[in-house]
């Protein structure tokens, strides 16, 4: 998932991006071509119930730990740096950094403290750092890196980074010191002299480190750096999840490999975009706007969910993963076809439909060019219940579609759920009780 930077623009001429993982504690939405956009339709002097409080700068929101939200401040009317904020209230507790020029930091990654990574978006300048910070703000420690543009991945003591140096660094988390470092092949970007490749930390798992760079998925040792393995997918990778088996996606197909490397098998599956979930022995991958369940043991295809033949093809999806009361696990699709009104479905694990319902209408705005679209942009669930944003809300259902509520904020970032639902737009950081 790309932090909202202007080094997406960068990305987007041929900078080596993030494969990205499933995401669990949030979920970063953009609009349909992958860029924030617009007003959020909420007037200061809007009166919802559901608003427990706004902050009034834009940013994104990441996670909650111990009663403070933490995200990222948009960098146009913020700092473009960390933010924290008391999740309660949305009182600011604090913020670091500010960003100049195209610079910028990653989200924040929350333990026993914060820690984020910086980069100033040249392309293999090779100018760097990643930062640990106490719970209030205050820098602990600073590690010379090259340009950082994806997440930290912290476990066992260590906190692990890819830079624009084409470098892997491992740091201890206390203090700071650099325990490894190792580094990568790959083609850079442009023409003539390229610059180094941008290794991404994906996840780690089991004292893995796995470490993507376009085709090419590493296996380090967490504790030391060495390598343990390599696998040339073939193509640009494009998702990666790491259960007991590691899947991955690319354009033109899904595989697995075993955790010492070992391919286990791939499907040639045209147009994949990304892979969803691996639930009870099925992977779940969205090819284009539909769905395919494969068989995790040796990537057979089990059913898919795809428009009837004939219907408008112009189809849009979100799906999530998530366990109802009754135990059993289910599929969320949030979907819309064309003209046609935008549904909520619930899927079981065989791809029988358990219920579905209409995302349901919101309270008319006060604005008059208040936008009417409900297009899915994400999807999550949590506590309970399935959240799904459209282009002009966030709507929240209980598990089986029933007790519908939504509140009218267009063009949310990102959202995370916690005692409350946290949003993100350009123009503001909301708390919503629904």
């Amino acid at each position: 998932m790309d932090e909202f930077t202007r080094r997406g623009v960068l990305r987007a001429v041929g900078a080596a991006g993030a494969v990205g993982t499933v995401a669990v504690a949030g979920c970063l939405d953009a609009s349909a071509d992958g860029s924030p956009n617009g007003d959020d339709g909420i007037d200061k002097d809007d009166d919802y119930d559901e608003i427990a409080w706004r902050y009034d700068t834009g940013g994104s929101v990441e996670t909650v730990r111990d009663g403070i939200l933490y995200g990222q401040e948009d960098f146009v009317d913020g700092t473009g740096g960390v933010l924290a904020l008391d999740a309660a209230t949305g009182k600011p507790e604090w913020r670091f950094g500010r960003t100049g020029g195209y610079s910028s930091y990653t989200a924040p990654v929350v333990d026993e403290f914060v820690y984020t990574g910086y980069g100033d978006d040249a392309i293999g300048s090779g100018s760097g750092s990643v930062y640990a910070l106490d719970d209030d703000g205050t820098e602990r420690w600073t590690g010379e890196t090259g340009s950082v543009y994806h997440r930290p991945r912290l476990a066992d003591g260590l906190l692990v980074v890819g830079s624009d140096d084409g470098a892997v660094r491992g740091f201890d988390r206390d203090s700071g010191d650099e325990r490894w470092t190792v580094s990568v092949e790959g083609e850079g970007v442009g023409v003539g002299d390229p610059a180094p490749t941008s290794p991404t930390v994906e996840t780690v798992a089991d004292g893995v480190a796995y470490v993507t760079t376009d085709e090419t998925l590493y296996a380090f040792d967490f504790a030391n750096g060495d390598e343990r393995w390599r696998y040339d997918a073939g193509n640009r990778l494009s998702s990666l999840t790491v259960t007991d088996t590691v899947y991955f996606t690319t354009r033109d197909r899904v595989g697995a490999i075993s955790v010492d490397g070992t391919e286990r098998w791939t499907t040639e599956l045209d147009s994949v975009k990304r892979l969803r979930a691996v639930v009870r022995g099925t992977v779940f991958v969205v090819r284009g706007d539909d769905l395919f369940a494969i068989d995790a043991a040796d990537g057979t295809e089990r059913w898919s969910d795809e428009p009837d033949a004939g219907a408008d093809t112009d189809r849009t999806i979100r799906i999530a993963a998530g366990a109802e009361t009754d135990g059993d696990e289910r599929i969320y699709i949030a979907e819309s076809v064309g003209s046609d009104p935008a549904t909520l479905r619930a899927l079981a694990l065989d791809g029988d439909e358990r219920w579905s319902t209409a995302l349901g209408d919101v309270k008319e705005s006060t604005k008059p060019e208040a936008k009417t679209e409900t297009e899915p942009r994400s999807i999550s669930t949590a506590d309970g219940s399935v959240y799904v944003v459209t282009a002009d809300a966030i709507h929240r259902y209980a598990f089986g579609g029933e007790n519908h509520s939504a509140v009218p904020i267009a063009d949310i970032w990102s959202h995370t759920i916690g005692e409350l639902a946290y949003v993100g737009t350009r123009d503001a950081v909301y708390g919503l009780r629904f």
